[in-house]
């Protein structure tokens, strides 16, 4: 577990457009929308949580979820598991 790389990830999710979160949903085929990418985004700037803690990233996605959809939750789930398997980091996540 690396913590200059983790705080690396922290500090890209609080810079992420939703242009650069759609280029992921496209790499990993998943639709998602510009409404549903500028919700994530927000989300992800106006919430402070550890993504690399299982409470943090439940309550962000619980937040998510009352701010838009399952539907959409569950794209940025999938977003999410695809960047972790790309880059072999799921140790950091349990």
């Amino acid at each position: 577990m690396n913590p200059v790389m983790k705080q690396l990830i922290r500090n890209k999710l609080a810079q992420l457009t939703p242009k650069e979160l759609q280029t992921y949903a496209q790499i990993y085929g998943v639709e998602l929308s510009g409404s549903q990418a500028s919700q994530i985004v927000n989300l992800l700037k106006e919430q402070q949580f550890d993504p690399f803690i299982k409470e943090d990233l439940s309550r962000m996605f619980d937040k998510l979820e009352k701010i838009t959809d399952r539907q959409t939750v569950n794209k940025a789930k999938t977003i999410l598991n695809q960047l972790i398997q790309q880059y072999d980091v799921a140790d950091w996540f349990k």
